[in-house]
C-alpha cells in the first residue's frame, strides 16, 4: 500500500524501517512544517491507519513509531518527491512520518540523537542503559552535546544496518570491522576489553587457543567476527543468534564448548542458565581485545569528537572507574 499525505500542497512520504530511506537525488525540495500542522497530520494519519476512534489514545502507536523506525529523530520536515520517486509501506506497522515525530518529542531537537545497537548484556550493557559500556558512551555523548537510544537487533544484522545507515552505529566491536564494512567509522578509543573465552563442560578437553577449536564441537553467536575469522573452515562450529540460544546449547549437551565473553558468560552461568552447575564449567581464555564503538560514515565528524571525549575520559580514569563500579555492584 502506498502511503502518502498531501497538506497545503506538500507531499509527505513514509519510509520503510530497516531500508535505505531515500536518495537525495529523489528529493526536489525540503520545507519546514509547523508543529500545529504536524500534530494534525499525526492524529489523522494514525487514526486512519489503525481505524481508531477520535477519542482513542494514540500514545501506544507513537511509541510503536519510535521503536519500529529510527526516523523519529528527524525534525518536522516535508519532503517534496520527484516524479520518479516512490516508496511502499508495511501494512503491519505504521512507519515514521518524517514530518511528525520530532515535534512530538521536542527535547530531541536540542541535541543530535542517534540510534545505536548493542548486543551485549550485563555487566556490559542492558536495555535500561545501566551497563558500563552504556554509561561510558552516555557520558562521552553528553560531552559532545549528543545523545543516543540503544536498540538490540541480531549481531550480524546490526553490522549490515549500521553500514547501510538504517541505524547510526553499533557497539562494541573489534578493531578492523570497517575493512569489511566500509561505511563504518571506528571511534578509535576502546571503551572496553573483551576476553573471548571457551566455556567447556568437564571433563575437557579445554581449548586454550583458536586452533584447539578445530577438533572440538563448539557453538558461537552469528556475527561475532573475531570468532568467525579465527575458526573459518572449522567443521565443528555451530552458529546461534543470541546468548540465550548459545548457553541453551551448552546446558542441553548439544555441544560441550561455547565461545563467549568471559564476564558476560560467567553472569549467564550464575544467574540465567537453569539446571546447570557453574562449577562443572571450566573457562579458558582464547584472546583479549579492545572493543570499540562504530558509527555510520555520515557521522564521521561526530566520531572524531567522541574520540576526543573518550580519550579525555580514559586519561581521567573515568572509563576504568565506571567499569569497576558496575562490575563490583553485581
Amino acid at each position: 500500500m502506498a502511503w502518502q499525505l498531501a497538506v497545503s500542497g506538500l507531499t509527505i512520504k513514509t519510509p520503510l524501517a530497516r531500508t535505505v530511506i531515500f536518495k537525495w537525488s529523489d528529493i526536489d525540495k525540503v520545507e519546514y512544517i509547523n508543529p500545529e500542522t504536524t500534530q494534525e497530520i499525526l492524529g489523522e494519519g494514525v487514526r486512519s491507519q489503525f481505524q481508531l476512534r477520535e477519542d482513542q489514545d494514540i500514545g501506544g502507536y507513537i511509541r510503536l513509531l519510535r521503536t519500529r523506525s529510527p526516523m523519529y529523530r528527524y525534525p518536522p520536515l516535508a519532503f517534496h518527491q520527484s516524479t520518479s520517486y516512490s516508496i511502499w509501506m508495511n501494512r503491519k506497522y505504521l512507519i515514521s512520518l518524517l514530518v511528525i515525530i520530532s515535534c512530538l518529542f521536542p527535547t530531541r531537537l536540542s541535541a543530535q540523537n542517534l540510534i545505536i545497537n548493542s548486543n551485549d548484556v550485563m555487566p556490559r550493557s542492558s536495555a535500561d542503559g545501566s551497563g558500563y559500556e552504556d554509561r561510558i558512551l552516555k557520558e562521552a555523548f553528553r560531552r559532545v552535546g549528543a545523545t543516543f537510544d540503544r536498540i538490540t537487533v541480531p549481531s550480524a544484522r546490526a553490522l549490515i544496518l549500521a553500514n547501510q545507515g538504517a541505524i547510526d552505529g553499533d557497539y562494541v566491536r573489534i578493531q578492523g570491522i570497517d575493512s569489511s564494512f566500509p561505511d563504518l567509522v571506528r571511534v578509535d578509543v576502546p571503551i572496553a576489553t573483551m576476553d573471548f573465552s571457551a566455556f567447556t563442560v568437564s571433563p575437557g578437553p579445554y581449548p586454550v587457543s583458536w586452533a584447539d577449536l578445530a577438533s572440538v564441537p563448539f557453538a558461537h553467536i552469528i556475527g561475532w567476527k573475531i570468532v568467525e575469522q579465527n575458526t573459518a573452515g572449522f567443521g565443528s562450529a555451530q552458529k546461534v543468534r543470541d546468548p540465550e540460544a548459545l548457553f541453551a546449547m551448552l546446558s542441553s549437551g548439544k555441544v560441550r564448548t561455547v565461545v563467549y565473553d568471559r564476564s558476560e558468560g560467567l553472569r549467564y552461568l550464575r544467574n540465567l542458565v537453569q539446571g546447570m552447575d557453574p562449577d562443572s564449567i571450566r573457562v579458558t581464555s582464547l584472546e583479549q581485545r579492545g572493543m570499540y564503538l562504530y558509527l555510520n560514515a555520515r557521522h564521521k565528524d561526530l566520531a572524531g569528537r567522541l574520540e576526543a571525549a573518550l580519550s579525555d575520559m580514559e586519561q581521567e580514569g573515568l572509563i576504568a572507574s565506571i567499569t569497576a563500579e558496575v562490575e563490583g555492584g553485581l
